[in-house]
Formats: structure tokens, sequence, C-alpha cells
């Protein structure tokens, strides 16, 4: 007779442990998912998702699949997923997102069965909100970005693996090709500023975008400082080689960086690759008509469309011929405003400046990084150097100003150009800043302009005809310096901190006089409108004011503290002289009398 198997006490013992552990958490976990539930409507099942802990893998697409009953419904496929600050994750698009996503239907569909709208940043990439549920995970699945269909249920299938995303503080995010290397925007490698890891350590690595084949090409780095990192081109036949090994997505080509001696890495001898969700492509620079411009002008911008009107028109009436937005996450009106300045160059003069009709020329870069400026403008400096000679780098709320011009019934669009040094051959000797020294003015580089630092003058609401017909009272001294480049004086590093770039050798920077020219910063605004500056800073190395740290830094504001709360008299602060040279003048050439309200209406109010 067959003997009879017993099981052991132990392992029935063992088996009701597990089966009530497992029991708990799927209550658990039922119970936390229903603090944020999905419409009444919609219904998801999602198979267990496993881990994936190699980062290359965390780029590569998710193939998620919608099914709506027998109907197929489509989701919105993306390349990479990046946890920014403030639990923010960004959603990058291969190609520009179709159409019919409008971005107000869009969610995106995390794990364990929550979502949160997902909106649009550019035509290229999506944002969402990571649920507070998934905050405390060491890593967090990527979601699925779809339309839920309020008619019918919708059951979500995923792979057999889903990938985790990426992290903010390491990775690779930009690259720009140019005719002799390509330079790569990389976060968490340069952490100190003035200080960049030695070249000898980097390599750029370039590899199919899933790096499923193995195969890779490795070229030397160049220079490193701050978040840029250049390397050379890999030769033709390694590009080739590359590709013809397939895994390569649209014959685009993944560019990461390897880093020796790097952290725990670094008593094994074994380089750590940064994540990266760059691509390398050919040779970028700005659009243009053949025609190189005298004069540009970059800034970084977050919702400033009511500001971008005035400050391009009154720029490009004293000189400047085109203007570089880097859009830092705008939710505004900014295209549409855009739109306006580009399409309605034939009615664009005010009536004091009817003789001097000027083309506005205003182009958008999407750069969603946060806290990325100085990436952002060394960026600008290689993008933009076919296009233009001269560059000024200015927020929107500053306005170049010479007292000269007081003189002037109208503008003209040699104003600006007649404090660069060279910048045409009718202008003298004895208009370029410390005339004293005009010997040799071929290697003046960067000429700098300070800033004069205006209050709120009153002011509890933003002045609807403008910062400069609105703010007239100033502080008594200079603070800081704005400066104008020469792209091609800029040193390889591309090394620039508060606008103001590290030159090649032999070349020189050069600081107005204030009697020569000044720059009107309309810094201390109305409160509703200052407040705004509590969101993150956009440089690099400048702490956020919520944070306490840096106290005694000049990018911070006196006597204010931590909190977005309004001091007490913040209408009447800063104010110490009266000065309303650029209001009068402004309104002399911009100005005109209104029939309907009977007062001065500005040619940029709408």
């Amino acid at each position: 007779m067959r003997r009879k198997i017993r099981t052991p006490p132990l392992f029935i013992f063992a088996t009701v442990i597990a089966f009530s552990v497992l029991s708990l958490f799927l209550s658990r976990l039922f119970l936390h998912s229903s603090r944020r539930p999905l419409p009444t409507t919609t219904k998801l099942s999602l198979p267990h998702l496993h881990l994936v802990d190699d980062a290359a893998d965390a780029a590569a697409d998710s193939n998620l699949l919608l099914d709506r009953r027998r109907h197929r419904f489509d989701h919105l496929n993306y390349d990479s997923s990046v946890l920014l600050p403030d639990w923010e994750l960004l959603l990058i698009l291969l190609l520009p997102s179709p159409a019919e996503f409008s971005g107000e239907d869009l969610f995106c569909v995390f794990h364990n069965q929550e979502t949160s709208p997902a909106k649009p940043v550019g035509n290229s990439s999506f944002k969402c909100e990571v649920p507070e549920s998934l905050r405390r995970l060491r890593r967090i699945f990527r979601p699925v970005l779809t339309s839920f269909p309020p008619e019918a249920p919708v059951e979500l299938v995923s792979p057999e693996a889903t990938q985790v995303v990426m992290r903010w503080s390491f990775l690779v995010y930009e690259s720009l090709s140019t005719e002799t290397d390509v330079i790569l925007f990389v976060k968490g490698v340069n952490n100190r500023q003035g200080v960049g890891r030695s070249v000898d350590s980097l390599r750029c690595v370039f590899s199919s975008a899933d790096g499923v084949n193995g195969v890779a090409v490795r070229t030397n780095a160049t220079h490193s400082f701050q978040e840029v990192i250049r390397c050379k081109h890999p030769d033709e036949p390694s590009v080739r080689r590359l590709v013809s090994n397939g895994g390569v997505k649209g014959n685009r080509i993944r560019v990461s960086l390897e880093i020796l001696g790097y952290g725990r890495q670094r008593s094994r001898g074994k380089p750590v690759k940064v994540p990266s969700v760059a691509y390398y492509t050919p040779v970028r620079t700005l659009a243009g008509d053949g025609k190189k411009s005298l004069l540009c002008a970059c800034t970084m911008v977050h919702n400033v469309a009511k500001f971008l009107k005035e400050w391009v028109m009154y720029h490009s009436h004293v000189g400047v011929e085109r203007f570089i937005l880097y859009d830092n996450d705008s939710s505004d009106d900014l295209f549409h405003v855009v739109d306006e300045l580009n399409n309605n160059n034939n009615n664009n003069s005010s009536p004091s400046s009817s003789s001097n009709v000027v083309n506005y020329k205003v182009d958008v870069v999407s750069w969603p990084w946060p806290k990325a400026q100085e990436a952002g403008f060394s960026h600008s400096a290689m993008y933009a150097k076919s296009s233009c000679t001269w560059m000024m780098y200015m927020d929107v709320d500053e306005f170049v100003f010479s007292p000269s011009w007081m003189n002037s019934s109208r503008p003209s669009t040699k104003m600006i150009t007649s404090l660069l040094p060279n910048a045409s051959s009718s202008i003298s000797s004895t208009t370029l800043i410390n005339s004293s020294s005009t010997s040799n003015t071929s290697n003046i580089g960067q000429v700098m302009i300070k800033c004069l630092d205006f209050g709120p003058s009153g002011r509890k609401t933003h002045p609807k005809e403008g910062v400069m017909q609105g703010y007239t009272c100033r502080r008594r001294g200079d603070e800081r310096h704005k400066s104008v480049v020469k792209l091609e004086a800029i040193d390889d590093s591309l090394g620039n901190v508060v606008h103001h770039f590290e030159l090649k050798k032999g070349f020189n920077g050069r600081t107005v006089g204030v009697k020569d020219g000044v720059v009107n910063h309309y810094k201390y605004q109305a409160w509703s409108e200052f407040k705004a500056k509590f969101r993150r800073r956009v440089s690099t190395f400048v702490v956020d004011w919520t944070e306490e740290g840096s106290l005694k830094s000049k990018d911070r504001t006196p006597g204010l503290g931590f909190e977005a709360v309004e001091p007490e008299g913040w209408a009447n602060q800063f104010c110490e002289v009266k000065d309303d040279r650029l209001n009068r003048v402004s309104r002399g050439w911009f100005g005109y009398n209104c029939s309907t309200s009977g007062g001065v209406r500005m040619a940029w109010q709408d």
C-alpha cells in the first residue's frame, strides 16, 4: 500500500500567514487607491508590474494598449519619462503629439490605478503630477498616457514588464550637434559652480535607442563645465554600424555620458553610464532667411504673455532684430501672443514711429527643464550662432535705455547697436564706452550694462498700459548688470552665470557708463505679480526663495521672508529716486490719444 503523504504543520502555518499578508496588502491597496478614484464609468484592470533596474530600459517604450469593449482606443505613445522636482512627471514624445490629443482630456494612469491630468508642454511632451500614494516609493513606474471615453469602461493591458521613470537629478537631458562636435546638457555631473569634472574621466556614448543590441560607440570629451559636456562626433562608419545593427528607433541614436571613477564604482574601475533622454541629431541651427542679424535677444520665460508685446515692440524699434524665447513650462497665452507679433508686421508701428516700421521675429524654443537657465543660454549661444552676431541676454522685465534718447522724437533701430563696438561703420569711436581705450575695439566680446531696480511705485495691480508707464520710482544705486555678447567670442566651455559669459582668450568685456546706457529693471512690481517669483528660480545655482539658504544673495529681496506673504507697505517700498525718463520717452514714441477713454493708450495694449 502506498504511504499516505502528510502535509507538515509548519507548511500549513506558513501558507496561512502568507495568505493573510496578501489579503491585508490587497485590501489596503484597494482602500488607498479609492482616495483618488477614476471616473465612475471607467474600470481598470492592471496585471502585476515587474521592477526593472537597468536605467537604459527606463527609456524604452511601454507599448501599452487600450481596449474599449470591441473597439480599439489608442493611447498616446511616448519615448521617455523624467521625474522632476515638486513631483512632476515629464513625458517626452518622439514626435509632436497628434492634433486629436488636445491635452484637456488626457490622463496619466499609474500602476496602482490612480490618475492625474496630463497637460501639454510645447508640442512634444506632457506633464502630470505623481499621486501622493506613490511618492514614498523608491522607484516609480512609467504611467500610461491616455484619454478616457466617458461612455464606456476601459480595460488596460500592460506588457510583461514596465520601466521605472528616470530621475532629474542625474540625467542627460538635451544634446546639440555643431559642425565640429556634440554638446550634451547633463544634470548631476558638475554640481559645483565654476568647477568642472576632468574630461579624462568622461566619454560620450552613442547607442541604439533601446540598448538591446549592445552596440555602442564612444568618443572622448573635450570640455566639461557646469551642465555642458562637449565631445567629438562619432565617425560615419560607426554611425552606419549603429543603424544597420537594428534597435534604432526611426534611425535615431541615443547619446549618453559615461563617467570613469564615479561614486560606488570608483574602486571597481567600472564606468557609470548617465541615464539619457537625448538623441544624437544632425547639426541644428536657428532657421533664418539667409541674412545674419546684427543683434538678437534671448531670454528664459515662464507665463510672460501679458508682458511680451511691450518688451518685443519696444526693443524691436530700438535695434533688436530677432527674439529667441526659451519657454520654461508656460501655461498662459504665450504662443498666441507670439503668433500675433509674427503675423502682425503690417500694423506694428505706433503713430509716432510710422516711418520706422519694423518686422517682429520671435522664435520659441521649448525648454521644460527646471533650474537650467545657464544651460539654456549655453544652448542658445550655439543654436543661434549662425543667425545672430550679437546676443542680448535680458529678462522681459528689463528694458535698455540711454538718457541721450530723450532728445529723439521717434525711436531708431540703431539705438542699442550704438552701444556696441564696431557695430556699424557709421558709429564713431567717441560713442564707444571708455573711449579713452578705443585703440582696439575688435577684441571687445561682451558689453555689460548696469541695472537700475524699480519698485512698485504705489501700484497694487499690474498696470494695463505696461511696466514702463506703471513704474517710475527706483532704488538709488545700480545693481548687477546684463550683457550683450558677441557669440563668436564666447569661450568653448559655454560657461555663464547671471547673464554673463566666459570669453575666449583675446576677448575682453566693457562696461557701459550709466550716463550712456542703463537697464531699467522693473524688478519689484505690484505684489500680485511679484509673488510669482516664489515659484522655483530658473537659475541652476540660485537658491529658491522658499529655502533658508544664501540669505545674503543679491537675488533675494530685502525684508522678504521665505513665504509668498505680502510685507506691510510693499506698494511704497524701494522708492528712493523718482525716475520717469523712460516713462516719458516711451509714451512719446508709442502712445496715442484714445478717443473713447480720453487718455493715452500704448501701442501694445489690447
